[in-house]
């Protein structure tokens, strides 16, 4: 097992959610994490390609 060179954490609030705890607006709440979580996607396709090819 590697340890991921990204990390991503995702700061959602109560004013992010609803009364049954659903995100109200799921664009503008997760759209400032998109880089960070497109970087790690991109690493862990690259952590698969490596081990595909041991």
């Amino acid at each position: 097992m590697r340890v991921a060179a990204q990390n991503v954490e995702l700061s959602i609030t109560d004013a992010d959610v609803d009364e049954k705890g659903q995100l109200i607006n799921i664009e503008s709440t997760l759209n400032p994490f998109a880089p960070a979580v497109q970087a790690m996607v991109a690493e862990l396709l690259s952590l698969l390609d490596d081990d595909q090819l041991h």
